[in-house]
């Protein structure tokens, strides 16, 4: 019985342990991701290397690590950092990060020079940075807003019309209308500017 309860006890501990390790990996990645756009460093890294080699990703040297120097292997090794730091801007300005299939990316803009920085999932997942024309097409986050962490102006107005929408939502919720009406009706509307 004792050994049960030791064996149980060590789970505990061994599954806590894991537990933490993740929790501190994911902060660690968070934290990473913050500072690594918190400054002009990194990017006037890409800039240059960029100009080398105008599409690349972060699995592109993996079986080759020895052919580009070691910074530049170790800021290769960045490009999902600097993605996730990118993202965390564009969500809290309500700024647009594109999806086409399997892929996620935000392109943003540098010296008048266009950048797709982007996610690609399938089994595995990679980040991949490619030199773009800056296009009408699509909407190009100024890096040096993202440094700056200034507050896009259009903000305030879309979080208070968001709130709005939460509490009409919240008011339909509370007069019984059913959940999936309201979720089948906003999705119409979302369909009707996302379909292509």
């Amino acid at each position: 019985m004792k050994n049960d309860y030791e064996a149980r006890n060590t789970l505990a501990k061994d599954v806590s342990s894991g537990i933490n390790d993740v929790i501190e990996g994911l902060i660690k990645s968070q934290e990473r991701a913050k500072s690594i756009v918190a400054d002009n460093v990194y990017m006037l890294w890409l800039e240059k290397f960029a100009n080398i080699y105008p599409l690349f990703s972060d699995d592109t040297w993996l079986y080759k690590p020895d052919a580009i120097p070691k910074e530049d292997s170790e800021n290769v090794a960045e490009l999902c950092s600097f993605f996730n730091g990118l993202s965390a801007y564009a969500e809290k300005n309500f700024l647009p990060t594109y999806s086409e299939d399997y892929t996620s990316y935000i392109c943003i803009k540098f010296n008048n020079v266009g950048y797709e920085i982007g996610l690609v999932s399938g089994q595995g997942t990679y980040a991949y940075c490619q030199k773009v024309d800056i296009s009408s097409g699509r909407f190009f986050i100024d890096f040096n807003d993202i440094v700056a962490d200034k507050k896009q102006p259009h903000v305030d107005e879309v979080d208070e019309t968001l709130s709005k929408i939460s509490n009409l939502i919240e008011r339909l919720l509370i007069s019984g209308v059913p959940v999936t009406a309201i979720y089948a009706r906003i999705n119409d509307t979302i369909d009707k500017y996302t379909e292509e």
